[in-house]
Formats: structure tokens, sequence, C-alpha cells
């Protein structure tokens, strides 16, 4: 069974996010979820996979330089970054991962502004 296992947290003067483990009895792989300003010194929420990929990319602003409250499901399927108005949520489900970059407005509407779907084989390198 895959699940997400604990997370490290990343506070930097350049990131600010969670290095979140997802791990079966024989692979394991790290999303690493920050608001980056590394690269570009304009804010974006990005995902690397195994802190190297980059499979998510979305331009926010400096409000979210944050460090995230995070939580996860009772069955520990479903885990949520949360920024300031932006949220990262990561689903395990059974042919891969789903992360999606919600954005919470001021009508308390929320919309996806950033999708992207990881199957096991790309996750754990087991691409041939």
């Amino acid at each position: 069974m895959k699940q997400f296992q604990e997370v490290v947290i990343t506070n930097s003067s350049k990131q600010k996010g969670a290095s979140v483990p997802i791990a079966n009895t024989e692979h394991s792989a790290t999303l690493n979820v920050c608001v980056d300003i590394a690269e570009t010194n304009e804010p974006s929420i990005t995902v690397k996979l195994n802190n190297k990929e980059q499979v998510l990319f979305t331009d926010t602003s400096m409000e979210e330089f944050v460090l995230p409250t995070i939580s996860f499901s009772d069955d520990r399927t479903y885990c949520y970054l949360i920024f300031t108005d932006f949220q990262v949520h990561i689903k395990i489900e059974c042919e891969g991962v789903i992360i999606d970059v919600w954005l919470l407005d001021k009508s308390d509407d929320e919309q996806v502004v950033e999708s992207t779907y990881l199957y096991w084989e790309e996750l754990f390198g087991l691409e041939d």
C-alpha cells in the first residue's frame, strides 16, 4: 500500500515548503513542494520529483512565501499544503499521484489553477 511518510520542512531565504515522501514496501520517492524565489527572484509554486525534475509550476505572489500548514487524510492518501491563498493537494490513486494547485479567491470559491498526474512508473523511476 502506498502512503505518505513524514514530511521534512523546507525553510530557507529562497524556498518555503516541504518534502513529501511517498513509499510502499519496495519503492519510495519525494515530492518537493515549495514557494520558490531561488531561480528567478519571482515567486512561484514548484513541485519537483526527488528535488530534480520539475513536474509542476505556477506563478504566485510574495504573500505565498510562508511556511505551509500541512495535513493528511486519516488514511494518509491525501496530503494538503496550505500557503496563503494557494493550496497544493496531492492524492494517491491506484495508478499514480494527482497534484493540484488550488487558488482560494476572496469570494470563497476555489479553483484549480494547475494540475498534473504522475504514474507510479514515473514517480519511482521504473520506466524503461
